[in-house]
């Protein structure tokens, strides 16, 4: 039986390993919660490996927060047998929720005969 230290030590060996994989700034993180884990991250999204390939999270924030939208793919579609394919999935995903989001923004703006030039910008007219 591993002690909790040669638990952890491996998990960094892993993690070290993973951020080699996916290149570039990524930072590893291991941490231990009825179990051990790690991922590789990057501002907003984290890769993790799981059982035979590897899961990709995209979240608004930079970090973890109640309330905040996360994306990814299905969990009951194929995991994908790359970080970058893990990446590419997720980041498709959204792809098709901005556009979803420009799809009803064109929506309420023809509804309203407003056309809104920021992101803030209020359906009603000016902002106050």
């Amino acid at each position: 039986m591993n002690t909790k230290e040669e638990a952890q030590q491996g998990m960094e060996q892993l993690v070290k390993a993973l951020v080699e994989t996916v290149g570039g700034p990524w930072l590893g993180r291991v941490w231990e919660n009825l179990g051990w884990h790690y991922e590789a991250h990057i501002d907003h999204v984290s890769v993790y490996p799981v059982s035979g390939g590897y899961f990709c999270l995209i979240c608004q924030n930079h970090g973890y927060a109640a309330g905040e939208i996360y994306w990814s793919v299905d969990r009951k579609a194929p995991l994908a047998v790359t970080p970058k394919d893990a990446f590419d999935a997720a980041f498709n995903e959204v792809k098709k929720f901005v556009a979803q989001v420009i799809e009803v923004q064109n929506e309420i703006e023809a509804s309203v005969g407003i056309k809104v030039e920021h992101s803030c910008g209020s359906i009603f007219g000016k902002d106050k």
